[in-house]
């Protein structure tokens, strides 16, 4: 059984979990015009600090093998 991977919460207010990626996968955060503001390497349970990041919708990429394994909006809202 293949558990989903999830992302979560969303919207959040800096701190986000990815939960069931496969190892040694990258989240990449775009902003809206489409520029990579933030690059990290996630696995089963990752926490991820986007604090710094102002208020406002982001578009993610989980990528592994160079492969875009799930992408969506996130909003930040802190």
């Amino acid at each position: 059984l293949v558990k989903p991977l999830n992302v979560y919460p969303n919207p959040n207010s800096g701190k986000l979990t990815v939960e069931n990626s496969p190892e040694n996968s990258i989240f990449e955060l775009y902003d809206i015009v489409g520029r990579k503001v933030y690059s990290n390497t996630v696995g089963n349970v990752t926490q991820l600090d986007l604090s710094p990041f102002n208020n406002g919708t982001y578009l993610y990429k989980i990528i592994k093998d160079n492969k875009i394994i799930k992408e969506d909006k996130l909003i930040i809202n802190k």
